[in-house]
């Protein structure tokens, strides 16, 4: 009689113990891919910030672009009214066209990784027009999907819990 009711104790483990094990694996599926989502909605958020930070590498670069167009018309000024130029405000001219085309170059370049940039966040769904609503939708879904996170380890845990217990009290 004994042995009738361990094998009964044992098919009872084995069924709870499939059954575990297929929702275990299905919890742990669940706080995979919200893991992934989180990380991707990071990604974006993370992108958004670079894009930011490019976009006002621009305006500094435009600034410094004005600045040195303003003293190298200045300086072509100062040249037109003396009788005769020096060889010192050649110079300095000279000096001013280089930085403007190597300014000019820079603030093209960024540009372009720019657009690049912005053509990468519209492909992902991000509103390059309307970032900070964007950032702010992305933390909040971010929040959301944490806590979802949370709640499926939270419940993977009591299930493991009431298996374990059930499989004992099966035993």
């Amino acid at each position: 009689m004994a042995g009738k009711e361990y094998r009964m104790a044992f098919s009872i483990g084995a069924k709870l113990q499939g059954q575990f094990s297929t929702a275990f694996k299905s919890a742990q599926t669940s706080v995979a891919a919200l893991q992934n989502q989180i990380q991707s909605l990071n990604k974006q958020q993370h992108d958004i910030a670079a894009y930011q930070k490019q976009h006002a590498a621009i305006e500094t670069t435009r600034t410094k672009l004005e600045m040195l167009r303003a003293q190298y018309a200045n300086l072509s000024a100062e040249m037109e009214n003396s009788e005769q130029a020096s060889a010192a405000l050649k110079n300095q001219m000279l000096q001013k066209q280089m930085q403007i085309e190597k300014t000019s170059a820079s603030l093209e370049s960024q540009k372009q990784k720019l657009d690049t940039m912005s053509d990468e966040l519209q492909r992902a769904g991000v509103n390059t027009n309307a970032l900070a609503a964007e950032s702010s939708r992305l933390t909040s879904e971010i929040s959301n999907l944490r806590e979802e996170q949370e709640q499926a380890v939270q419940a993977s845990q009591e299930m493991g819990a009431s298996f374990g217990s059930a499989a004992e009290a099966a035993a």
